[in-house]
């Protein structure tokens, strides 16, 4: 492997022991944006829960609110009817 290679493997290799979500580009132009973005995104094991929305949403292809619902499963044993509304409202409150 090249030097760039190889260092671009280490910084991956170091997000993903952080628990850091990696996304990799299928553009050549746009790869070391979105692998400088991947690299400062929050941590999965964040109880951040925008930060698990987003990367929800990236990973499975969902819709902001539905990132939000999904979500709020995830966290909680039990989610009452009108939080799960409100998550899935266009405002999310």
């Amino acid at each position: 492997m090249s030097r760039s290679t190889d260092e671009v493997v280490a910084l991956l290799k170091t997000a993903i022991g952080q628990g850091r979500v990696v996304l990799v580009p299928d553009s050549l132009a746009t790869r070391q944006h979105h692998i400088d973005r991947a690299l400062t995104a929050a941590p999965l094991r964040s109880n951040d829960e925008t930060a698990l929305v987003v990367t929800c949403g990236l990973l499975f292809k969902l819709t902001h609110a539905e990132a939000r619902t999904f979500v709020k499963l995830l966290k909680h044993d039990l989610v009452a009817r009108a939080e799960l509304h409100a998550a899935m409202a266009a405002d999310g409150s």
